[in-house]
């Protein structure tokens, strides 16, 4: 079986004919993401094993995520994925909005700055705290294994539109917007993480609106989002 490299992932081909195709990418720096796997034979374990052997060894390792988006239509995919030693990690409702009209609805007293300049230590610590209640996070391991995305990655050039949010001096909330690199118009907010004891006031409506509109000022047309189903 030969495997032949597509624009965002692989194909096996066996006897001159397509037995499998995997689509995914390198998101960050230590996760691969795989977006569809699809099957053209009778005998798919071999082939999705082939594919994914060829992920392990070209990203060695990474964390490999794979996305299902629909759970009636994808349950033959699920049920390769299982296969493969994948388990659900968390379920989510996707939706969009366009933000072609977007208006900030909100008076903002929050004071912005990147995430960067807070510092590693204290992202740690904070990420660490918010974390603490989330309903897709793992509450026996530490932040910089549930968050190694957003700690290896804040020296980026994307990253530099992430923030942190403070109110009388202390950060309240961390906002990461970002855009689609393949589709500039566009975008999603990869995290809002608000420390504990400030949950419960409104605070996270305000930074994601306010998230939204830094994206419309990036030239975002369509915003893409998701919240856990447990929210």
């Amino acid at each position: 079986m030969d495997l032949l490299s597509l624009k965002d992932g692989v194909s096996a081909v066996s006897r001159g004919k397509c037995a499998g195709k995997l689509y995914g990418k390198l998101v960050y720096r230590g996760l691969f993401m795989v977006f569809r796997i699809e099957m053209f034979t009778d005998d798919p374990p071999p082939v999705a094993n082939k594919l994914m052997g060829w992920v392990e060894q070209t990203y060695p390792g990474c964390t490999i995520l794979a996305l299902s988006w629909n759970k009636q239509e994808d349950r033959p995919y699920e049920n390769l994925l299982c296969g493969l030693g994948f388990s659900i990690e968390q379920e989510k409702a996707y939706y969009s909005r366009s933000l072609g009209d977007w208006r900030f609805p909100y008076k903002d007293a929050f004071i912005y700055c990147p995430l960067i300049d807070i510092g590693r230590d204290s992202l740690i610590q904070i990420l660490g705290e918010v974390k603490t209640g989330d309903h897709g996070e793992n509450p026996g391991i530490s932040a910089q294994e549930s968050f190694p995305a957003i700690i290896e990655n804040i020296h980026q050039p994307f990253a530099m539109k992430w923030r942190a949010a403070y109110l009388k001096n202390e950060i309240i909330v961390i906002v990461l917007p970002d855009i689609y690199p393949d589709e500039p118009s566009k975008g999603s907010i990869t995290y809002i993480g608000i420390r504990p004891r400030f949950r419960g006031r409104g605070l996270a409506r305000i930074l994601h609106a306010r998230a939204l509109s830094d994206l419309a000022a990036l030239g975002v047309k369509t915003y893409m989002g998701s919240t856990h189903i447990l929210n």
